[in-house]
């Protein structure tokens, strides 16, 4: 809904990558593994201040929508009992790269955000950016 319109005509919608940008599990060393295996690494997850701050601002201050994007095999019951209180429209599950670039291109999202220079090359569409690019976008549209 754009400006309280009904119609079909769409909002701005914003992709955040979930898991490696959003929430970062801890994993870097051989303890963090066995606590992992212990408590679940989602309870021990952390999330980007960067990218929350900018979420929580998009969320709360604007009139665009804010997804997370979440692949297929990440897709946890406790991942989403984590994501509960956190600033977001909706959860969107893909199976594939290429999902996000069929949704880029029909318009469901418009802009899809990570800082993985690899993965945005897989998507391989030019509203795929960067967290500070979307900073600029941002700016532009206020």
């Amino acid at each position: 809904m754009l400006h309280g319109d009904i119609s079909n005509q769409a909002g701005v919608t914003i992709g955040f990558r979930c898991i490696d940008f959003f929430v970062r599990y801890k994993d870097n060393n051989f303890g963090d593994k066995i606590l992992n295996t212990i408590f679940g690494k989602t309870k021990r997850a952390e999330i980007d201040e960067r990218v929350a701050h900018v979420m929580e601002f998009i969320y709360r201050k604007t009139e665009y929508n804010c997804d997370l994007v979440v692949e297929e095999k990440d897709y946890t019951k406790d991942l989403t009992d984590f994501l509960d209180d956190k600033p977001y429209n909706r959860l969107v599950v893909v199976k594939s790269p290429a999902q996000i670039t069929s949704r880029l291109i029909i318009g469901d999202m418009t802009w899809y955000v990570d800082d993985n220079d690899y993965r945005r090359s897989l998507i391989n569409n030019h509203h795929a950016i960067t967290l500070r690019e979307l900073g600029q976008v941002i700016k532009l549209k206020l």
